[in-house]
């Protein structure tokens, strides 16, 4: 409440521990926690995936205590891990198993054809200034296992993304096969 700025520090997912240790009402907090100053000299830990060093903007009374709301003066990345999220009561994280393909032994062999048509790709995507992406079935999914393009930055985010084996899209996968996958 004296403190003329803060820094907030974004806990890894796996620094569950840590939050319960700054969280409780007794010890010392940063007995044995590497960290060094933000710009305004609060405390940025080391291993945190970030910290936003702010000033105080407002501070509203909201019932029985009150919203922080900091104006930036800085901030940056140091881990680019998964964040721990605390939520209805329990940490957590991301799972971004949703959006992208885990490690399936079957996957491997699509990349390995997608890569000796990656020439071919990156031809198709100069000539017709377009972007160009291999997709595979694995499983109940179409996964995007390679891609060339021309807007830097947009191929290798959708590399890992899957979608729904399921129509419409699907059906193209499956137009040329028999009767059972088709049903499938």
């Amino acid at each position: 409440r004296t403190a003329a700025s803060f820094c907030v520090n974004v806990l890894a997912a796996d620094q569950e521990g840590l939050c319960r240790r700054f969280a409780a009402k007794t010890g010392d907090k940063f007995d044995g926690v590497a960290w060094h100053p933000a710009p305004s000299g609060a405390p940025v830990l080391d291993d945190a995936v970030a910290w936003i060093d702010c000033d105080f903007a407002e501070c509203p009374e909201a019932g029985d205590h009150y919203i922080v709301l900091g104006a930036v003066r800085d901030l940056g990345l140091l881990n680019p891990a998964p964040p721990l999220l605390f939520f209805q009561g329990g940490y957590g994280a991301f799972s971004p198993g949703a959006l992208v393909a885990p490690y399936e032994s079957d996957l491997l062999a699509h990349i390995r054809i997608a890569d000796i048509a990656r020439k071919h790709m990156e031809r198709l995507s100069a000539e017709l200034r377009l972007e160009c992406y291999a997709q595979s079935i694995v499983a109940d999914e179409l996964v995007i296992v390679a891609g060339s393009g021309t807007r830097q930055g947009t191929v290798h985010g959708h590399i890992g993304r899957r979608m729904p084996f399921a129509p419409p899209y699907g059906a193209l996968f499956v137009a040329d096969r028999d009767d059972d996958a088709v049903d499938a």
